[in-house]
């Protein structure tokens, strides 16, 4: 239930309602979305370190117990 007025193109949220203001400014913003960031690409990159560094650690490991071993053979992604 509305109770007082709100603003044309307004967005209301929450309990007692308050009007949601927008992070950027809509007027004279463009954004070249062809140029933003790509979070995933970070995220997969940082995971894709950290295996390396860790298969890298466990054949140091098991060459300190055992001797040489052979290095994992990468597969390839699908």
């Amino acid at each position: 239930m509305v109770v007082r007025p709100v603003p044309a193109g307004a967005t209301v949220v929450g309990v007692p309602g308050r009007i949601a203001e927008p992070k950027c400014p809509a007027t004279g913003t463009d954004l070249n979305y062809a140029n933003l960031p790509d979070p995933m690409l970070g995220v997969v990159s940082r995971l894709l370190d950290r295996q390396n560094r860790l298969e890298e650690r466990l054949c140091s490991l098991q060459r300190a117990q055992t001797g040489p071993v052979a290095e994992p053979k990468l597969r390839p992604m699908q």
